[in-house]
């Protein structure tokens, strides 16, 4: 061991030090994606939403993906692609998989410093299986919008598919996404400030998830539902095809324009163990998707008292799926929406309960 080249040695340190960064806080945040081809990206939470960044050429223009984190843990992705058309950069909006989700928007912002040309890095890949690889790099070249760095050693490593979306760390922080090979040694890395400037215009602005509207068809709500009535919607219809009875029909939807918080009152037909409630919003140009809301049951079919079953945010994807939650018992269901992603008439096309 101690005659060993001195660069076989670094990379070796620098190994053991990618170890230690990814026994940190940030480790959960690589993913593989599979969607329509199969890649990398990384998940990060903003505003209660876990996303996930990765290259649009990786979606292959899917409207869905998997993404897959350490251990083999899985989530569910709607992609969005409302970036300008030459940007090789897409957006996942989970619809669960909070869990997974660490790293926040600006952990994308880039180090504090410039990146030096020659400088030491790591590209972090995740396995379909959830087995992290760390591949070690040298930067060679630092342009304005990308990065571009060759593997240490080619007997060690050269690039393959399914690295696209892997991102490139320089001690720990994330400076790169990998978008294009250049050659079998060299891999060119969209620059994080790049990405973070786009995640961030498009954060900050509610009325953008109006991109929502293109909800994907194969979405389908949760087989063998519980059955539903009606008792009671305090937002009126805006119309007598929009009524609140439309959210248990089919090819139907609820429409109303929102003036404070919508309250949808809904009855089992015999009582249940309730475990799971998923809502759909396909919202159309225009109309809006649900943002906060509130999910109570009610073990009695009058009066009783009402418990809080989820609280939190829909994706702005228009699928709100709690999951399957400890079992309770149940009567009577309550749904608050609270506001919504952007103005105009807020829809909800459906309601199931497991």
């Amino acid at each position: 061991m101690f005659n060993r080249p001195k660069h076989a040695l670094c990379r070796m340190l620098l190994t053991i030090a990618c170890l230690f960064w990814m026994g940190s806080g940030l480790s959960a945040q690589p993913v593989a994606v599979r969607s329509g081809e199969t890649g990398q990206g990384f998940l990060f939470t903003h505003g209660g939403i876990c996303y996930a960044v990765l290259p649009s050429h990786v979606a292959k223009g899917a409207f869905r993906a998997q993404v897959i984190a350490e251990q083999g843990r899985s989530a569910r992705a709607s992609i969005r692609t409302p970036f300008w058309p030459g940007i090789d950069l897409a957006l996942g909006i989970l619809s669960r998989g909070g869990d997974l989700c660490e790293a926040q928007l600006d952990d994308l912002a880039g180090p504090r410093g410039a990146v030096a040309h020659k400088a030491s890095a790591v590209l972090v890949l995740v396995g379909t299986d959830g087995r992290i690889e760390r591949l070690p790099m040298i930067i060679t070249q630092i342009g304005y919008l990308d990065i571009s760095a060759r593997f240490s050693s080619a007997e060690e490593a050269s690039a393959r598919q399914g690295m696209s979306g892997g991102f490139l760390l320089v001690d720990g922080v994330p400076v790169g996404m990998a978008i294009d090979t250049q050659g079998g040694e060299t891999l060119r890395f969209m620059r994080v400030e790049e990405i973070h400037m786009n995640l961030s215009r498009l954060l900050s602005t509610q009325a953008v998830f109006s991109i929502a509207s293109d909800m994907n068809p194969n979405a389908a709500p949760l087989q063998s539902g519980l059955e539903l009535s009606v008792v009671s919607a305090t937002a009126v219809a805006i119309g007598p095809d929009q009524m609140a009875e439309n959210i248990l029909l089919p090819d139907a939807a609820y429409v109303f324009e929102p003036q404070g918080p919508a309250v949808i009152e809904l009855a089992l037909k015999d009582a249940a163990a309730l475990s799971q409630v998923e809502l759909l919003a396909k919202a159309k140009d225009g109309q809006a998707v649900p943002r906060r809301v509130l999910v109570q049951v009610n073990a009695s079919s009058e009066g009783g008292r009402w418990r809080t079953f989820w609280s939190g945010e829909m994706p702005p994807d228009g699928v709100l799926d709690t999951g399957a939650r400890l079992a309770t018992s149940a009567r009577r269901l309550r749904i608050t929406i609270a506001s919504a992603w952007s103005s105009g008439p807020v829809r909800v096309d459906s309601v199931t309960v497991k």
